[in-house]
């Protein structure tokens, strides 16, 4: 026998009103309030309790609280204290993934705030093409009227006094100094040779009928020295080049072998690493630099946040 509630004319009235709270609302779905939704999403932008609870106009401690409350219900840290920032975790980057899609989330509006100049962005070059590409590419769909000015350095290149944040190499174990930036090492990023797959599987070309494209920046730097003496060694079949990505249009056009990030196979097929061609791995240390001055600026705290998502989610390409 069916009770009222088995009556399947009760199932398709309660579909029909929980469809309606949920396009009324469509923030139930992950949190309890409208309110909650707007502390969480304020604290992953901000990174920090205190200018969210100012740009919401609520006590720290009942902020806290909130997101207390949203870990509870989701069953997973959602932040993490780094220094004097809050960070996400990887379930809180999951959910803000959501959060920031609901329409009319409040969010920090970045962009209708007054800027004195675009945050300028510069990145060593080998970083741009993979690792930080993606990640601000997102950033700026997600913020169509941000301003950043996206400059190219070369590795070991000084620091310029327009920078506002810079992502660089640096040899292992020499961490850049300069007071005028906080500094954070991120990871070590191993380097590899590489040759078109072509080449080598079909071809089976020996080393001495391959040409060597040396990046030339890498041509000074100690943690690359078993592969420039490779290079040194050669008295033809060499090419310097100034930029990563004409590196690899040679690896990808011609039977040549280069030194890309070691996962470059993994995004794209055609390049197949040579692990046995140089004993040792080089490898530099990834810093990321903010300067001092600017550093609380909401802007720049949503450009750092972005750097800090984009390598987080790549760990597995990164030696600790």
């Amino acid at each position: 026998m069916f009770s009222a509630d088995d009556d399947p004319r009760h199932f398709t009235e309660h579909d029909e009103r929980q469809a309606s709270v949920r396009e009324r609302a469509p923030w139930l779905e992950f949190f309890d309030s409208r309110a909650q939704l707007d502390a969480f999403v304020q604290v992953a932008e901000l990174a920090s309790f205190r200018r969210a609870a100012v740009h919401l106009g609520q006590g720290v401690v009942s902020l806290r609280r909130q997101i207390g409350r949203l870990e509870r219900q989701q069953g997973e840290r959602l932040f993490r204290r780094e220094g004097d920032a809050v960070r996400l975790t990887g379930a809180g980057r999951r959910l803000y993934a959501v959060a920031r899609l609901i329409p009319g989330v409040t969010r920090t509006d970045l962009l209708a705030q007054p800027l004195s100049r675009p945050v300028t962005l510069t990145l060593d070059e080998p970083l741009a093409h993979d690792l930080l590409r993606r990640g601000l590419m997102t950033h700026l769909r997600n913020q169509p009227r941000a301003r950043i000015n996206l400059l190219h350095a070369m590795p070991g290149h000084a620091l310029t006094e327009d920078t506002d944040v810079r992502v660089l190499l640096r040899e292992p174990e020499t961490p850049p100094l300069d007071d005028a930036f906080l500094v954070r090492r991120l990871g070590c990023l191993r380097f590899a040779p590489f040759i078109a797959r072509r080449h080598q599987t079909r071809n089976a070309l020996p080393l001495e009928d391959c040409l060597l494209v040396q990046y030339r920046p890498f041509a000074a730097l100690p943690a690359f020295e078993e592969w420039n003496t490779l290079v040194r060694q050669r008295s033809v079949g060499v090419l310097e080049v100034d930029t990563s990505d004409l590196l690899r249009d040679c690896l990808t056009w011609s039977a040549a072998i280069g030194l890309l990030p070691h996962y470059s196979h993994r995004l794209d097929r055609n390049l197949l690493p040579l692990d046995t061609l140089l004993a040792d791995t080089p490898a530099q240390d990834v810093h990321l630099l903010v300067r001092r001055d600017i550093s609380d600026r909401v802007e720049v705290n949503a450009v750092v946040n972005m750097l800090v998502q984009a390598f987080a989610d790549r760990r597995e390409w990164l030696m600790d």
